[in-house]
C-alpha cells in the first residue's frame, strides 16, 4: 500500500472516529464513498458486542445518525475444535430518515423476512428455508473465513444470501480474483449470482480481505443503506483493521 493511500485511509478513519465519538468507542470503522465520484456518503461504526448482540451505527458526513442495525450472532463449533461466530445472525436494520426496515429472523420454520420501504408503506413478509450455505448480512465475513482455504486455493464457493427487500434468497458464488492494486497481502474476491439469467438483478461485488487477519478491508458494490432520496447506491467502503 502506498504512503499516500495509507495517510488518506488514516484521515478517513480519524474523521469517522471523531463523528462517532458521542456514540462511544467503536471496535471497527468503515468509511463509505461513492464508487464513481469518491464523495463521502457515511461512516459505519461497529460497536462493542454485548454477548451475542451487536449494534452497527451509520452516520452521515455531518455526524447525524441515519441508520442502525442490530444483530444477534450466536456461535458454532468448527471441525478443528474452534468456536466462531455463526454465519447466520438474525438482523434488524432501521433507516432513521424514512423509516425503511429490513429484518431477517430465525425461527423454527426457517428464516422469516420482513421489509418496509418507508414509514408510510405496508409491511411485506416472506419465509425462506434454512440451508448449510446460508450467509446473512454481516455473517458473510464469517462464511468467507470458514471457507478461507478453499477460496485461497482458487475454488469457487457457493452460498445463499437472504434479501428482505426482494423477499427471497439468492444463490451466490464467490471466487478469488487478481487484486486491483496487485497487493500480495490481500485475498480479493468477486461475488456474483450463480444463476446467469438473474445477474441483472444484483450487481457484482468486489471485496478485499487482509490475509494476516482475515478481516474485510474493502467492499465495493451495492450497499444495504440507501441514499437520501431512497435509492440504492454503489459505494466503496474502506474498513479499518483491528489495532489500526
Amino acid at each position: 500500500m502506498s504512503l499516500t493511500l495509507t495517510v488518506a485511509s488514516a484521515a478517513m478513519f480519524s474523521l469517522c472516529q471523531q463523528l462517532g465519538a458521542p456514540q462511544g468507542p467503536a471496535e471497527r470503522v468503515g468509511f463509505a464513498v461513492s464508487s464513481t465520484t469518491g464523495e463521502h456518503r457515511y461512516c459505519e461504526l461497529f460497536m462493542p458486542a454485548q454477548g451475542p448482540f451487536r449494534t452497527v451505527i451509520y452516520l452521515s458526513p455531518s455526524g447525524q445518525k441515519i441508520a442502525e442495525k442490530h444483530l444477534y450472532q450466536g456461535t458454532e463449533d468448527t471441525d478443528d475444535g474452534h468456536v466462531v461466530a455463526t454465519a447466520t445472525p438474525s438482523v434488524v436494520q432501521h433507516d432513521l430518515r424514512d423509516g425503511e426496515v429490513r429484518a431477517v429472523v430465525r425461527s423454527t420454520e426457517g428464516w422469516h423476512l420482513q421489509y418496509r420501504e418507508d414509514q408510510n408503506s405496508p409491511w411485506r413478509g416472506s419465509d425462506a428455508p434454512i440451508t448449510a450455505q446460508d450467509a446473512i448480512d454481516a455473517g458473510f465475513d464469517t462464511f468467507v473465513r470458514m471457507n478461507w482455504q478453499a477460496l485461497s486455493g482458487g475454488e469457487t464457493v457457493s452460498m445463499r444470501f437472504v434479501s428482505p427487500p426482494h423477499g427471497r434468497s439468492f444463490d451466490l458464488q464467490a471466487r478469488a480474483v487478481p487484486c486491483r492494486e496487485g497487493e500480495s497481502d490481500k485475498l480479493c474476491l468477486r461475488v456474483e449470482l450463480a444463476q446467469i439469467l438473474l445477474r441483472w438483478l444484483v450487481d457484482k461485488l468486489y471485496l478485499e480481505y487482509d490475509r494476516a487477519t482475515q478481516s474485510l478491508a474493502l467492499f465495493e458494490g451495492t450497499v444495504n443503506v440507501r441514499d437520501g432520496e431512497g435509492a440504492s447506491q454503489q459505494l466503496r467502503i474502506h474498513y479499518s483493521l483491528p489495532g489500526e
